[in-house]
């Protein structure tokens, strides 16, 4: 992945790209957004997409339920949660209590 110039001097990640970040996690085609998903449609290094993610973590929000595949799930801090992921929610902790 190309990733020059994306990092400031100081290791933050650039305030062009954590637009970016943030602008494809509010895409409304999507209830949640991976990491590596963020990453192939923006063109950056899974490392990038993560930095931009903690600089700006008053503002995402991960989901408590992973996603099919094991992976984090992020949406805007803004998003309401779905009643699909309150279910999905519950059926982790019964599994969780049932096992």
């Amino acid at each position: 992945m190309w990733d020059m110039a994306t990092t400031e001097s100081n290791g933050q990640v650039g305030v062009d790209v954590v637009q970016s970040v943030l602008g494809a996690l509010a895409d409304q085609q999507y209830d949640f957004r991976t990491i590596s998903g963020i990453s192939n449609e923006l063109g950056l290094s899974s490392d990038t997409v993560q930095k931009a993610l903690s600089e700006v973590s008053g503002q995402v929000r991960a989901s408590a339920v992973p996603g099919p595949d094991g992976e984090q799930l992020y949406a805007p801090k803004d998003r309401p949660v779905k009643a699909r992921e309150r279910l999905a929610l519950a059926q982790t902790v019964v599994e969780k209590t049932v096992s």
